[in-house]
């Protein structure tokens, strides 16, 4: 049985490729993640927030090896915080592809967003022609 037939507004899902089919329909490069949020072991997704400031975006390697230029349009800010999501949004207009997040922060303890914030996820990225991406495979529905 398909999943659209089964469960209510999973017709409006799609099954993505790592993120590349968010950089091949907006035209543009940088994606935002979450700390603490599971994407896979890609280079360019595998990133921490700078130390210095981690509400500023900036992406550093979590591991050696990692080329810089394999992350250098990866954007990472803390989870939870809409005001920091919008802030970044205004920084690079016009500049980020999608956003990616876990709705459910399972990989950091199971913590359940904030009332609203989803849904401000949504509309940020729809007011700002990105794509909202909720990666989850692990709490299932």
């Amino acid at each position: 049985m398909r999943v659209s037939k089964t469960l209510t507004l999973a017709d409006r899902c799609s099954s993505q490729d790592g993120g590349l089919d968010c950089w091949a329909t907006t035209g543009r490069d940088k994606v935002l993640r979450f700390t603490g949020h599971y994407h896979g072991w890609f280079n360019n997704i595998l990133v921490a927030p700078n130390d210095q400031d981690p509400t500023n975006g900036q992406a550093i390697s979590v591991c050696g090896g990692q080329p810089t230029t394999e992350f250098t349009d990866t954007l990472v800010l803390p989870w939870n915080d809409i005001a920091i999501v919008e802030k970044l949004f205004e920084q690079y207009e016009g500049q980020i592809a999608c956003v990616i997040t876990e709705p459910l922060l399972a990989n950091g303890g199971g913590c359940e967003p904030q009332d609203g914030y989803l849904q401000s996820l949504i509309d940020l990225c729809h007011k700002h022609g990105a794509i909202s991406i909720f990666d989850e495979v692990i709490t299932g529905f």
